[in-house]
């Protein structure tokens, strides 16, 4: 995994500054950290939109898990699995910040394997695709970003190059994958 670059810290800073009503750092920022830790292992229903959660999310997980990505794309790129138009229609399920499209735009800017992503995110949280929204001109290519605030687990028509869950999919019911699942692979096609 690649350091992240400096540009998305500063991006994460001005967001930060210019989205969240109330910004955190310091030692209110690792308070909100662990508080938020807490709710992802103990209690996810507790996890809301609040000021605390949203810059513990922003100025920390974000730029944590933004590199993730970066080693699947590579053994897709390796095996000759990456979509071969120049802009990848990318479908974001429970895109929350949009973490994940923004680690595909940083690896396809990085690697040159696109110029540019069509992304249609979801997410139940307006306030986290407001925060998406703002990060997408600092992806260091084209994003054209098409937020929607619904439910990852129900189909979602399109035809996508990739489709992306990043670390949403453990915020879905046991009992709701299955459905989730099925009705992903229902909304193909998912060729170029």
């Amino acid at each position: 995994m690649r350091p992240i670059e400096s540009q998305w810290m500063d991006a994460v800073d001005t967001v930060a500054r210019e989205v969240l009503r109330q910004d955190r750092t310091g030692d209110a920022l690792a308070e909100a950290v662990a508080e938020l830790s807490r709710v992802y292992t103990r209690d996810r229903r507790r996890l809301r939109d609040q000021e605390a959660a949203l810059a513990a999310r922003l100025r920390f997980f974000l730029p944590r898990d933004l590199p993730k990505v970066e080693y699947p794309l590579s053994e897709l790129r390796r095996v000759g699995a990456l979509p071969s138009r120049r802009t990848w229609r990318v479908l974001d399920l429970g895109a929350g910040l949009g973490t994940t499209h923004l680690g595909v735009a940083r690896f396809a800017a990085r690697t040159g394997a696109a110029d540019g992503l069509s992304v249609r995110a979801i997410e139940r949280s307006a306030r986290s695709l407001r925060i998406a929204e703002a990060l997408a001109p600092h992806a260091g290519l084209p994003v054209e970003l098409d937020t929607r605030t619904g439910d990852m687990t129900r189909p979602i028509l399109g035809e996508w190059d990739l489709i992306v869950v990043g670390l949403s999919l453990d915020a879905v019911a046991d009992a709701e994958v299955p459905r989730a699942l099925a009705g992903w692979r229902a909304s193909g096609p998912f060729t170029d």
